[in-house]
């Protein structure tokens, strides 16, 4: 799965962290359908926002062979469309 925080339109990521759920502990493979995982991601920034600049974070799957993002389906196996978990926005400069 990965966890990335992204600015803008075209994506610039300004950080990530990939890995198995469950703190590496399980492939997507072993999840039953409708199983939740509650699993921390800590993300390193590679390259701070500026105040008032807006971040988004984006949440997925992804195949490890390939990169490739498969469709998420919701139980009746129609097609989710993909939003941003959340939009930050930084309030004033780290210290």
């Amino acid at each position: 799965m990965y966890v990335h925080l992204v600015d803008g339109a075209p994506e610039e990521k300004l950080g990530q962290q990939d890995s198995y759920p469950a703190g590496g502990r399980m492939s997507t493979s072993q999840l039953p359908p409708g199983q939740v995982i509650a699993d921390t991601h800590l993300v390193p920034v590679d390259r701070a926002p500026q105040v008032g600049e807006a971040g988004q974070l984006l949440v997925g799957l992804y195949d490890t062979a390939d990169g490739s993002r498969p469709p998420a389906k919701d139980a009746r196996g129609e097609l989710l469309s993909v939003e941003p978990l959340t939009t930050l926005t930084v309030l004033k400069a780290a210290r």
